[in-house]
């Protein structure tokens, strides 16, 4: 599973995402957003988050035309820097060999 992740995250940076896999993404994130505002307690979390930590209470249009705008040049540049920066594991529970856990992170 180790090396699955590895290897698929080696080709994002190397030939960005796919226009499929890009609108599939926002197809999700659009979903999740607003089928979660459909749930009191998510309402109340996200209006007590926007008090808290963002300067404005954004509308539910705003956030999905961002989300609309966002494009595979985006992608492959935030990729670019995101997913080359040094790696980092951690791991839970008993294992017997360290050294196949070392070689996914140094790869």
């Amino acid at each position: 599973m180790l090396s699955i992740c590895v290897d698929e995250i080696a080709k994002v940076c190397d030939s960005g995402l796919t226009k499929s896999e890009l609108d599939r993404g926002k197809g999700q994130l659009r979903g999740s957003m607003v089928l979660g505002l459909e749930d009191p307690a998510s309402r109340m979390t996200r209006l007590g988050k926007s008090e808290l930590v963002y300067p404005k209470l954004e509308p539910v249009d705003e956030i999905l035309a961002r989300i609309d705008a966002v494009s595979l040049d985006d992608v492959r540049e935030l990729a670019a820097t995101v997913l080359s920066q040094p790696k980092a594991l951690a791991v839970v529970g008993p294992y017997d060999d360290a050294d196949s856990f070392a070689a996914a992170v140094a790869a």
